[in-house]
């Protein structure tokens, strides 16, 4: 809502829970009947690892058009062998499997953001400018492509703000690939065959939940994506293991 009211999403259809929609829009769906609207402020989310400090508060309204309640099939195994196992049992650890490795993703996260924001900060890197921009402009047009296939319009001011904070993260991203390839050639961290097998399999797990770093559909570049992520993920263990966390 404002000045000049946009839609932002149209006939979507999505969970009410926290992975379907952010707090702050969730509580004002919940309660809804079908074609009822209600109005609020936007929040930035709560879980996010680092807030954006130049968000900005706008008003909005959503609107339920329909309410769909979708009905669980039984839990026995014919549905484990729906998704290729044989047996209850085995659904159930695969569950826990998966939970658990959730788990110790996002905990492995939140202590990495933690040590690569300390890097950066006590080891800046000059870039070339030219380096920046080079990069910077790449990760614009794709961002933005993705907004014109989400057919969501932005003004000149939030292009400007766009554009900012793509730079931000560019430097910050750079910088970080330099100190992280340069700890890496210090303590002599390689990858193997298993890693890389390792990195894949991973990889596959997350593409359920759409979590997954790796184009799959250029198959030229996934193996070299897989070693990049393979090599990241042992220079951030190596981190780990050679800091103490304060509370």
């Amino acid at each position: 809502l404002g000045e000049q009211p946009r839609e932002v999403i149209q006939n979507q259809r999505t969970q009410v829970n926290a992975t379907g929609l952010p707090s702050w829009l969730r509580e004002k769906v919940i309660g809804l009947h079908a074609e009822e609207s209600a109005e609020g402020m936007t929040e930035q989310d709560s879980h996010l690892i680092e807030p954006d400090p130049h968000f900005t508060s706008h008003p909005f309204r959503v609107t339920v058009h329909s309410i769909w309640q979708g009905n669980l099939p039984a839990v026995d195994d014919e549905l484990a062998k729906r998704v290729g196992l044989q047996t209850v049992d085995e659904l159930t650890q695969k569950i826990d499997e998966r939970l658990n490795q959730e788990v110790e993703d996002n905990a492995f996260k939140e202590e990495v953001h933690a040590i690569e924001k300390s890097l950066v900060e006590h080891y800046p890197i000059d870039l070339p400018q030219s380096y920046i921009d080079s990069n910077k402009e790449a990760r614009l047009s794709h961002y933005l492509d993705q907004l014109a296939k989400q057919k969501r319009e932005y003004s000149e001011a939030d292009h400007q703000q766009i554009e900012k904070s793509i730079e931000e993260s560019t430097i910050f991203n750079l910088q970080l690939f330099f100190i992280l390839r340069k700890i890496a050639t210090d303590h002599h961290i390689a990858v193997n065959a298993d890693d890389i097998t390792q990195e894949l399999n991973h990889q596959i797990t997350l593409m359920s939940s759409g979590r997954h770093n790796i184009d799959f559909s250029n198959k030229d570049e996934v193996r070299e994506q897989l070693q990049n992520l393979a090599l990241d993920r042992k220079i951030k263990q190596y981190l780990i293991s050679q800091v103490k966390f304060k509370d």
